[in-house]
């Protein structure tokens, strides 16, 4: 949606499910887990989260390292990608490259 012309009037939840229309390129997959209704419950909840396998192949096609990451930055994402076995599916973004005048 063009957020830029409507306003979010959304829940807590609802709210990680809006993306700016300008970004609808990129084609993401969201998933969100809320553990407020365990909390309600009182069901413990582990202080750092619960663990959700995935399958990480499936899910990730390609690893975009955006023009404002750090050199720091972008290494450890790599490093992160190649311990994963995700190395070759790692894109450096084209807008850190010299535009070509023609």
């Amino acid at each position: 949606m063009d957020l830029l012309k409507v306003r979010m009037n959304t829940g807590m939840l609802e709210r990680f499910f809006y993306k700016h229309q300008a970004f609808s390129w990129e084609r993401e997959f969201r998933l969100a887990i809320s553990l407020r209704a365990a909390e309600e419950f009182a069901v413990k909840v582990p202080e750092l989260g619960i663990h959700v396998s995935v399958d990480l192949d499936a899910l990730i096609e390609r690893i975009m390292l955006g023009p404002a990451l750090t050199a720091d930055e972008g290494d450890l994402i790599i490093s992160h990608a190649e311990r994963t076995g995700l190395g070759s599916r790692i894109s450096k973004s084209s807008l850190l490259g010299w535009p070509r005048y023609v």
